[in-house]
């Protein structure tokens, strides 16, 4: 029957899996901007679509024509918007002509590519599709597979699938590298390969260790409390007014005659006017320690 998916003939399109999410049941809408959608798919096949089908690989039938009354013309784009209460990895798409001929695309990891043009040329169906990049770029902590927190922080800044890993700590150690869906090369380092959460907020590298996305824009605006190397209280107490990269810091018990301007960079934070002038952010963005080994707790 028309809504079954047993067919005697089928052009197939395999796309390698790099970065799985449950997409679910979908919805569909044409946008005039990128970015409120899912997937753009673009017709390129030199025939209008009259009806197009996306559902779960592994569903018994397509479904309904997503395009319902409307037409797909050709060089134009469509948009499709996908909820997410179910967990199907791979999709299939088909599409058909005003006559019934159809073609088919199979294993579509849809979550791993933003657009797919679609295109038909010479009795031949093909598909080009354009990888979604995720976003790693921040700062990252590490972490031993028995969940004890490593001594090391990474800074990775990314330019495309392109990206730089630092030792926050000793900027010397860094690695060129790559991501590409979920899967995030190191180069330079003895442990190459790692892979990324759906989320975006862990790499697990192939060693064992994983690495935590810390939280990308850290606000200190609050009170701190100061705490000598020894764990005592120190009598000072401060406040931090933080606007962008720059801090205000002010003794709150002097009512604000000892201050100092600063900046926050990752997790480096610098009071220009004190003698102490350099701290690093905990992860968690509440703790600063000083190089002088006093320590700011926020309250």
């Amino acid at each position: 029957m028309k809504g079954s998916k047993q067919k005697l003939y089928r052009q197939i399109f395999n796309v390698a899996m790099f970065f799985t999410v449950g997409l679910g049941s979908l919805t569909v809408g044409i946008y005039a901007q990128k970015g409120t959608q899912d997937l753009f798919i673009v017709n390129k096949t030199g025939v209008v679509i009259a009806a197009l089908y996306v559902t779960p690989h592994n569903s018994d039938d397509w479904g309904e024509d997503i395009l319902g009354a409307d037409l797909l013309p050709n060089n134009e784009e469509l948009g499709v918007v996908f909820s997410r209460k179910e967990t199907a990895q791979l999709w299939d798409i088909r599409i058909e002509d005003s006559d019934g001929a159809f073609i088919e695309w199979e294993k579509i990891n849809i979550r791993a590519v933003s657009t797919i043009t679609l295109y038909y040329k010479n009795g031949k169906a093909t598909a080009i599709f354009d990888d979604r990049t995720p976003n790693v770029a921040g700062t990252w902590v590490g972490y031993y597979d028995d969940g004890s927190r490593s001594p090391y922080v990474w800074r990775i800044t990314q330019n495309g699938g392109n990206i730089t890993i630092t030792d926050t700590k000793k900027s010397s150690t860094r690695s060129r590298g790559t991501v590409a869906g979920n899967s995030v090369r190191a180069t330079d380092f003895a442990t190459q390969n790692g892979t990324l959460s759906p989320d975006g907020r862990r790499i697990e590298w192939s060693d064992g260790v994983v690495w935590v996305k810390a939280p990308d824009a850290p606000d200190l605006n609050g009170v701190w409390v100061g705490y000598y190397d020894d764990g005592t209280r120190s009598p000072y107490i401060w406040n931090i007014g933080h606007v962008g990269s720059t801090l205000t810091i002010q003794d709150a018990r002097t009512g604000g005659t000892t201050r100092s301007r600063g900046s926050i960079q990752g997790n480096k934070i610098t009071a220009n006017d004190f003698a102490t002038k350099n701290g690093t952010l905990s992860a968690d963005g509440n703790q600063i320690r000083w190089s002088d080994g006093v320590v700011w707790r926020r309250e």
